[in-house]
């Protein structure tokens, strides 16, 4: 079966054609690859970074506090406690807005459990460090460090618990952004490489069919010439003139 019934521009169009959807698919593929790079990329670095980066925050300024509140304890110049005060309300504050932060990013209804779990925790554990700051602020040092024995550093323990699991759950979500971005790119690379191999064999059958479906008539109507002009009119050929004519298409007066 011959490989296109038809003249050459027919045939090279066709070729050209097939090129040229191949290429499009390429840059389709491509046009996909970057679009999901890009979406995963987008929600690690707008979401799951900013979300673990919270949950740092949240953990370390806790165990600044923690130290803020034992070191008011040990103190007694009242220009030292205040600025020990100011120091955890500063904190306070840092620790709040990480929490307004995941509050708003997190979607997960795991996390959303956790994270309500650690407010609940935190809200104790702010409430009686409270009470020990008050306690010092009335000079009931026996009472403070009483209520921060009994109280305030097992509801730390309470605290830290919750805020481990955080940090580990946001560590986890960054670690799996990072592979499926990984996987991503290496699944649109598969791809290109897949379509520019396969459009790289297209082109080199086409231009194979092609050729041989040109030189061939082409050959034939030259060998019948070559009869001919050696005065051999005795060989029948009528396909090559047929064959020339496809190629050529009709001849124009």
């Amino acid at each position: 079966m011959k490989f296109i019934d038809g003249n050459i521009a027919s045939r090279l169009g066709l070729s050209h054609g097939a090129l040229i959807v191949m290429m499009l698919a390429l840059v389709g593929v491509a046009l996909w690859g970057y679009a999901q790079v890009q979406s995963v990329n987008a929600r690690l670095i707008e979401s799951e970074w900013v979300k673990s980066e919270a949950a740092h925050v949240i953990n370390a300024t806790t165990r600044a506090n923690a130290r803020r509140n034992l070191e008011m304890l040990i103190v007694t110049d009242p220009a030292q406690i205040t600025q020990i005060r100011g120091h955890i309300a500063q904190n306070r504050k840092l620790i709040d807005e990480a929490f307004a932060t995941l509050e708003q990013l997190t979607t997960h209804p795991d996390h959303q459990r956790l994270l309500a779990e650690l407010a609940s925790a935190r809200r104790a554990y702010v409430e009686s460090f409270v009470r020990v700051g008050q306690h010092v602020q009335a000079g009931e040092r026996e009472a403070a460090v009483a209520l921060m024995l009994s109280e305030t550093l097992p509801a730390l323990d309470a605290l830290q618990a919750p805020i481990n699991r955080l940090v580990q759950a946001q560590q986890s979500l960054v670690s799996n952004s990072t592979a499926e971005l990984g996987q991503t790119i290496a699944t649109a690379q598969a791809w290109l490489i897949a379509l520019g191999l396969a459009a790289a064999v297209l082109a080199l059958l086409l231009a194979v069919a092609i050729s041989r479906s040109i030189t061939r008539p082409l050959a034939e109507a030259v060998q019948l010439a070559r009869c001919v002009a050696a005065g051999d009119l005795s060989r029948q050929t009528p396909s090559a003139a047929t064959n020339v004519a496809n190629c050529f298409g009709p001849c124009r007066t």
